[in-house]
């Protein structure tokens, strides 16, 4: 895969989705650094709309939607606590509902267009945001690995005290839906690499 990357003048865009937790924003990181590109994370959309439904007490689609319409939630919505699990929780269930994604595929597909060497990572960015991207990855890893890894990132981030256990629940509740779902379910493109993200390195992952 490497030698589809290496020419760092030409335009090039990359589309990763995958699991929640499977180490997607690690992997993503690491190619924007090596190879130059602009990162752009699609959940944040739909985690900073999530934190803000909780904070105004939003409750009805057509409040959902007029909010998204007619607020700059992207700019004014810290990313403080964000990976908190009530956050994630309302996230996944507002990322279900079509008419939300239909309004965020907007401001997605216009930072994808707008950029000419970029990585974006999500659940249907190689199948809906970026479908001609040039390189199309699916990160998957065994639910231990993944339940490790949240729980890890919830402990780093301070937030409050959580057990495996729960932590493990709730990935589990999120694959159901984001599989299951009506609008953009998650899945591997067509055409996309997928890697079995276990243990493995970097170097590793590059070859």
């Amino acid at each position: 895969m490497k030698n589809k990357l290496q020419i760092k003048d030409s335009a090039l865009k990359i589309a990763v989705d995958g699991e929640s937790a499977s180490g997607k924003g690690t992997i993503c990181k690491a190619l924007a650094k090596e190879f130059d590109l602009f990162y752009c994370q699609s959940s944040l959309f739909y985690r900073k709309l999530a934190k803000a439904v909780i904070e105004n007490h939003l409750e009805s689609l057509d409040e959902i939607k007029n909010f998204i319409i007619s607020s700059n939630y992207l700019e004014n919505i810290s990313e403080d606590g964000l990976y908190k699990p009530d956050v994630t929780s309302k996230s996944s269930e507002i990322a279900s509902i079509a008419e939300v994604r239909a309004l965020l595929e907007i401001p997605q597909k216009n930072m994808a267009k707008s950029k000419n060497r970029i990585i974006m990572e999500g659940r249907d960015i190689g199948t809906n945001i970026m479908p001609d991207a040039d390189v199309k990855l699916y990160i998957t890893a065994p639910i231990e690995d993944r339940t490790k890894r949240r729980y890890a990132q919830l402990k780093q981030n301070l937030e409050e005290n959580i057990s495996l256990e729960k932590v493990r629940e709730d990935l589990e509740t999120r694959d159901k839906r984001d599989k299951e779902s009506l609008s953009s379910p998650l899945k591997p493109a067509e055409d996309a690499i997928i890697i079995q993200n276990s243990n493995l390195s970097l170097d590793e992952f590059y070859k």
